[in-house]
């Protein structure tokens, strides 16, 4: 699998998204939450992504295979990333933020770019 970009495993609340519109999504991510964005990718397919947020957040592209969670991309904190992802095997892979700081964070996040 190839991945160009970082990112981090993380667990918690989330609100999850599934669209493929081309403006960034703006959301306010409380202490303690997260938002994720699911897309499905074939083999071989690349996705590009980028954000940026007003504080750093945990971070990861990730996938369900039955109850394990592989993730091949892993952030522990960042403020902004622009990369592409390049799926490794058909599958719905999804794109976290988590927020495990104690103020809100603002995220501006694009995934399809």
């Amino acid at each position: 699998m190839a991945v160009r970009g970082v990112a981090a495993l993380v667990a918690g609340l989330c609100v999850c998204t599934q669209a493929a519109s081309a403006a960034p999504a703006t959301i306010m991510l409380l202490p303690g939450k997260g938002h994720e964005d699911c897309r499905l990718l074939d083999a071989g397919q690349g996705m590009a992504y980028r954000f940026t947020a007003d504080a750093p957040l945990e971070f990861n592209v990730h996938r369900h295979d039955g109850e394990t969670v592989i993730s091949p991309v892993q952030i522990a904190r960042a403020k902004a990333l622009d990369a592409i992802f390049d799926a490794d095997v058909r599958a719905e892979w999804c794109w976290m933020w988590v927020n495990r700081g104690r103020e809100p964070v603002r995220l501006e996040v694009k995934v399809g770019v």
